[in-house]
C-alpha cells in the first residue's frame, strides 16, 4: 500500500512557535540559570561557555511560563549571519532560557516527530531557504510570522 506525503505549514504541526525574551533582563552573577542567545546554537547543539549571561531561578521560571521550553523542542536562530541554525533541546533545559534571537518550535508529536522535523529543517535546502526569506537592513531576521507559514 502506497502512503501519501502530506504538506503542512509549520504552525499546523506545532503546539507553539515563539521566540525568547524581548524585555531587558538583569543579569545575576550568582544566578544558577543561563540566558542564551543565537551564539549558543552551533552544529545542532546548545553550547555553553563562561561568557553566557546568568539569571536567577525565579526569572528563568517566569520566562518559561511563556516559552514552555522543554526537551525535544527545536531552537532556531532568527537573527544574524547564522540565521536558520538549529539545535534540539536536550536534558537540562529547566536551567536556561533564550533571548529573542532564538525561535522555539514545540512540535505536536501527534502529527510529527520533533527529531524528524529537526533533521528536515536542518537540510541544506531549508538552510538556504531560511537565508533567502530572512529580511532586515542591519542584519538578517527570520520573523515568526514567516516561520509559521513555512511548508514542510
Amino acid at each position: 500500500m502506497k502512503s501519501e506525503l502530506k504538506t503542512y505549514q509549520l504552525e499546523e504541526i506545532a503546539l507553539n512557535i515563539c521566540d525568547g525574551v524581548h524585555n531587558t533582563v538583569i543579569d545575576d552573577e550568582n544566578g544558577d540559570c543561563l540566558l542564551l542567545s543565537a551564539k549558543n546554537i552551533q552544529n545542532g547543539r546548545i553550547i555553553f561557555d563562561e561568557t553566557d549571561r546568568k539569571i536567577n531561578r525565579e526569572l528563568c521560571d517566569k520566562l518559561k511560563k511563556r516559552t514552555h521550553l522543554s526537551k525535544n523542542d527545536i531552537a532556531i536562530t532568527t537573527v544574524g549571519a547564522n540565521v536558520g541554525d538549529l539545535a534540539i533541546i536536550g536534558d537540562g533545559s529547566e536551567n536556561y532560557e533564550f533571548q529573542r534571537s532564538v525561535g522555539l518550535i514545540k512540535t505536536n508529536t501527534a502529527i510529527a516527530d520533533s527529531i524528524y522535523l529537526f533533521y528536515l529543517l536542518g537540510t541544506k535546502s531549508f538552510n538556504y531557504f531560511f537565508h533567502v526569506i530572512a529580511t532586515g537592513s542591519a542584519q538578517p531576521c527570520l520573523f515568526l510570522g514567516t516561520l509559521n507559514k513555512i511548508k514542510v
